[in-house]
């Protein structure tokens, strides 16, 4: 990441793909752009990517999470529903809510998600509803 008068650059194309934390996830891919790490003290931004049929599985944590898409329309589970969300679409996820996202879609889903820091960064698996959800889908093509 370079600097330039206090202010720090990068480019996405440099930044390592790494597995997103929510267990059970599959076909999707976390890049941190913005970390404690990298001098980010107050939020934490990510770019993901979920491949087609990829699921980021549903889970807790206790912080907030704004996910904006920017590419691509993925499916947000919730416990009591599930929501699209296409390109401009976006979220605000409170602290501890069930969740999880999936793309039932052709192409990639691409989303930037910023996260407060709390004092636990710890991400907590919170059931199977969107690989319900997936599998339910696939059932259905299937028919």
């Amino acid at each position: 990441m370079g600097r330039v008068d206090g202010v720090r650059i990068g480019d996405v194309g440099g930044v390592e793909y790494l597995v997103p934390p929510a267990p059970g996830s599959t076909s999707s891919l976390n890049q941190w752009l913005a970390t404690r790490e990298s001098g980010s003290f107050g939020f934490m931004v990510r770019r993901f990517v979920i491949k087609p049929g990829g699921i980021i599985e549903m889970h807790r944590h206790r912080f907030y999470g704004f996910i904006y898409v920017m590419k691509g329309t993925c499916t947000i589970c919730g416990r009591d529903g599930r929501a699209e969300l296409g390109p401009g679409g976006f979220a605000l996820v409170e602290a501890n809510v069930d969740h999880g996202f999936l793309n039932l879609g052709e192409g990639d889903v691409e989303a930037i998600c910023v996260n407060n820091y709390v004092d636990d960064m710890e991400v907590m698996a919170a059931g199977s509803g969107c690989a319900d959800e997936l599998r339910s889908h696939r059932e259905r093509d299937r028919e």
